[in-house]
């Protein structure tokens, strides 16, 4: 795959051809393999260009098919599915407590600080940490023009450049021609993949620095390092007694539950992706918002899944040594996660407790 040039690989670009003339073959790395976190843009090339240059390349540098395009019976589907979704979040709101003038207010300064608006496409989204939030803000620095963010790998920022006041969110809101979206995944898998990504990935991220204290307890009887200088992580269980032991108001937004975390009750969303269907899901919102036509769908792709492999083929091996109190007071944490979005845990409680220890009751 291509990615545009900075100075260096330009350099190197050159240097290649170079040796090319002489009869030498330079191979230039290949950076998508390096597993590490940077926004990846592909370079646009001619084909006539790609040819001249390296006519090998040609079948190597190939464009893997766009998943985002969507067929109208897909567009059909999804319009359907987020009927079906958007009821289910309507009629489990319609269970809970109708909130003061005061607290609907006080929800709302707090929910502006969690949303970014686009007004040049006229949508919002609740910053969802763990749920293909990386790729969407390398896309909006990319149709937003913020090749600066992008070379030096900061498309985090547009958290910041993109919030509005409660004010400005609050028009939102109320705007019918503002799509308002929210990414949910299934909470154990989500809750699985912070634990593997902040917690255990000592070695890739500096996060692990900053929670893994947070998740022994007492902080006092905490011993970052063994005597013989190798770090103490916590373990999967100790993590999750963490998640209990603490009111979720209170939790990293990496664990935070969806729900709380985006004012499931409060905002007027009109989409509700999952991160399950994400492709298909994203496919329509930017061909709602009119923002595929300006955008490179590789964008999506090379900066998608940039965790350590696929959480959901890790679940049973994690989770089957969790006690069915440990695991029942986790479903307490998540539940409208798992109501308000969707999720249904039966079958995969059934597998992991098969006398029927611990069962799924909404």
């Amino acid at each position: 795959m291509g990615y545009r040039f900075n100075k260096k690989r330009a350099l190197l670009f050159t240097i290649s051809a170079i040796f090319s003339v002489a009869g030498v073959v330079v191979f230039l790395p290949d950076r998508s393999s390096e597993g590490n976190y940077e926004v990846q843009v592909r370079k646009k090339e001619s084909p006539e260009e790609t040819l001249e240059q390296n006519p090998a390349s040609v079948v190597e540098e190939a464009l893997p098919p766009n998943p985002f395009i969507l067929s109208e019976d897909q567009v059909d589907r999804v319009r359907r599915v987020q009927a079906e979704r958007l009821a289910l979040l309507a009629s489990e709101c319609s269970k809970e407590p109708k909130p003061n003038r005061a607290v609907y207010e006080r929800s709302f300064a707090i929910l502006a600080r969690r949303f970014e608006i686009v007004d040049k496409y006229r949508v919002s989204n609740c910053m969802v940490l763990k749920a293909g939030f990386t790729a969407w803000n390398a896309l909006l620095a990319y149709v937003l023009g913020r090749q600066d963010l992008i070379d030096g790998h900061q498309t985090y920022m547009m958290s910041r450049i993109l919030k509005g006041s409660a004010a400005k969110f609050a028009s939102v809101n109320s705007s019918p021609d503002y799509m308002k979206f929210v990414v949910a995944r299934e909470p154990l898998a989500r809750l699985l993949s912070a634990y593997r990504d902040r917690i255990d990935a000592a070695h890739e991220t500096g996060a692990a620095n900053r929670f893994s204290p947070l998740t022994r307890a007492p902080p006092s009887r905490y011993k970052p390092t063994h005597a013989n200088g190798t770090r103490i992580m916590p373990s999967f269980e100790e993590f999750l007694r963490y998640i209990v032991s603490v009111a979720p108001e209170a939790h990293d937004p990496h664990w935070r539950p969806i729900a709380l975390q985006c004012g499931a009750c409060f905002v007027n969303y009109t989409l509700i992706a999952h991160a399950e269907t994400l492709n298909e899901d994203l496919g329509y919102i930017l061909r709602e918002t009119g923002i595929e036509k300006d955008a490179d769908y590789t964008i999506l792709l090379y900066n998608s899944h940039k965790g350590r492999g696929n959480t959901s083929d890790l679940l049973e091996n994690y989770y089957s040594a969790v006690s069915p109190k440990l695991m029942q007071n986790i479903l307490a944490v998540y539940r409208k996660d798992f109501t308000m979005f969707g999720y249904d845990p039966s079958d995969f409680l059934k597998k992991l407790y098969p006398d029927g220890s611990v069962a799924w009751n909404p």
